[in-house]
Order: structure tokens, then sequence, then C-alpha cells
């Protein structure tokens, strides 16, 4: 038994190339067809279309709980065949590409990158790690099922994973979102 079992480097590949072609898809529907996909960002983005009235610090905890939460359930959500993980993968992939692409026609690629990557670099890094581990874990329970191999361990992994490393991650990530991506967009802008 592992004493300290985690996902082999090819689950976090895979996340990773599922999570590229879907920008890349994404990002091409858009451009095919601009009018879908503002309806579909626009209707992603709604719930949080009321984020900019609020104070920087409630901003912070709305997107801290925000990915806290998802990355969770990426996790957690893998018990279902390692289904749910791939389905929070794309998703987000595809509408990062269509913002990516809507953003770039309207306002230029700068603005995308000063827009995106300052977190975006972190946040998808924290996102491809508890996908890989919902998968992984979806992986695990599968095979304890039929081969009846250890579960809990991975379980705990998991956990742990997603307690020091995911966690830290989206911290970092919306702390810059919040008062650094904003500053960089206003010299962008300029």
């Amino acid at each position: 038994m592992d004493n300290h079992p985690k996902p082999e480097k090819s689950y976090y590949y895979v996340i990773t190339i599922i999570l590229v072609l879907s920008i890349v898809a994404g990002y091409l529907l858009a451009v095919r067809n601009p009018e879908f996909a503002g309806d579909v960002v626009e209707s992603a983005l709604a719930p949080f279309q009321a984020i900019s009235e609020i104070p920087p610090i409630a901003v912070f905890f709305v997107i801290l709980f925000n990915n806290a939460l998802k990355a969770l359930f990426a996790i957690l959500l893998g018990f279902f065949l390692g289904l749910f993980p791939l389905y929070f993968i794309i998703t987000n992939g595809n509408i990062i590409g269509l913002v990516i692409a809507l953003i770039a026609a309207e306002t230029g690629i700068l603005t995308v990158m000063a827009g995106l990557l300052p977190h975006g670099i972190i946040e998808l890094t924290a996102i491809v790690i508890a996908a890989s581990h919902g998968l992984w874990l979806g992986i695990r329970f599968i095979r304890k099922i039929l081969y009846k191999e250890s579960f809990t361990d991975a379980f705990r992994a998991s956990m742990r994973a997603y307690v020091k490393i995911i966690l830290p991650l989206i911290f970092a990530a919306a702390v810059i979102e919040t008062y650094i991506t904003p500053a960089i967009l206003q010299l962008v802008s300029r």
C-alpha cells in the first residue's frame, strides 16, 4: 500500500490537453458565431454581474468561495466515473475560449492578456490539479469496485492536495484577480 498516493502525471497531462482543446474549441466557436458566443458568455457571467458594485473585499470572497467550491466539487464528484471533472474542465475551457475571442475582437489581445494571465495561470493550475484528482478518484473508485483496491488513501491524498495545494493557489489567484488585475487593466486601457 502506497503511503502517499497521488495521481500519475498522465492525469495532469490528460486534463491539461482537454483544457487546451476546450479553450481552442470555445475560441473557434466564438470566431465563427460571435452572437451565440456572446449569449453563452453573458449567461455564464450573469451571476457575477453585480460583483462590480460591491467592495473589493467582498469581490475577493465571492471569487474565493466560488472557485474553492468548484474545485472541491471537481474532486468529490469524480466518484461518478470521473465524468464531472471532465465536464468541469471542458466547460471552463470553452467559456475561457469564448471570452478570449470576444474580448480580443472588442478590445484587443493585450487586454485579454492583461485581464486573464495574472490570475489565470494560477487559477487554471488549481483547476487542472483539482480535475486531475477528481478523474483519478473516479478511476480509483472503479478499481475499488472491480478489484477491491484501496480507495481511502487516494481520497485522503486528494483532500490533502485540496487543502495544501489547491486552496492556496485559489487564494492567491483571488487576491490577484481582485486587486492586481483591475490595476493592470487600467494601465493597459490608457
